[in-house]
């Protein structure tokens, strides 16, 4: 079996408001970041990770011209699902992995780690957790949505890495994750009413939740847990721009 998978970047979407107004871009994989737009460092971490063999952007023409050459162009279908079959059907990989195009911080390493795991755990689909005390430390008061649970709170990692068949045959459950990661009405939804009780409760774990995906998915499901949190960091605000604009500036200077 190989190591590699292919990479998916659903590059659509409008920015917020206001970093429309800051910045005058309107959409998200184009805002710039030090000389670059947010896109071009997902692909760099990609690229440079050792476990990603081709990378497929699935986004408008404008974000398509702009993206260069060695990825594979796949135009917008219109919703999440539509967009998400577009880009399952443009790769041949076994296993792919599903990211947004607002995560700039992004690391090599934690791409490798996550697909490692992945392959370790011996899973058809896995989701990135991140630990509330990784990202306060690297980001102290920043604002993130986050779920406790008897090992601790965690928020979403903003990936998924998964059999493409098994993605085929769920692309609603897929968008339902995405957008359930900042949302309990729609955890509850993807979920389930009686683990959302048992949730609030303070009585759920990771195995719980590992549990509940599996049978919902009818395939077995694992959350990986990711001590750094680049991956967790989604530009979704202005307060997050500008943390990421200083994290970034910070990692060329060192570099």
């Amino acid at each position: 079996m190989s190591p590699e998978v292919d990479a998916i970047i659903l590059a659509g979407g409008e920015a917020d408001p206001e970093i429309k107004e800051a910045t005058g871009v309107r959409n998200r994989a184009l805002i710039p970041l030090q000389g670059k737009p947010m896109i071009a460092w997902v692909i760099e971490a990609l690229r440079n990770s050792g476990v990603v063999e081709n990378i497929i952007v699935v986004g408008p023409q404008e974000v398509l011209d702009l993206v260069g050459e060695g990825v594979m162009k796949v135009k917008e279908a219109g919703s999440f699902v539509e967009n998400l079959n577009a880009g399952l059907s443009a790769s041949q990989a076994e296993d792919v992995l599903v990211l947004p195009t607002d995560i700039p911080l992004l690391s090599p390493s934690t791409v490798h780690e996550f697909v490692v795991n992945y392959r370790r755990r011996k899973v058809e689909l896995a989701y990135a957790a991140v630990p509330r005390g990784a990202v306060e430390a690297r980001f102290p008061g920043t604002r993130r949505t986050y779920a406790r649970l008897k090992e601790g709170a965690f928020t979403g990692g903003n990936m998924v890495v998964a059999k493409r068949e098994l993605l085929q045959r769920i692309p609603d459950i897929v968008s339902l994750s995405f957008a359930a990661r900042k949302s309990v009405l729609g955890l509850a939804r993807l979920l389930g009413l009686g683990f959302i009780l048992k949730f609030l409760a303070g009585r759920a774990s990771l195995k719980d939740v590992e549990e509940r995906a599996t049978k919902i998915l009818n395939a077995p499901a694992a959350a990986i847990v990711l001590e750094k949190p680049d991956a967790a960091m989604d530009v979704d605000s202005l307060e997050h721009l500008k943390a990421v604009e200083e994290a970034l500036a910070s990692r060329e200077n060192r570099g």
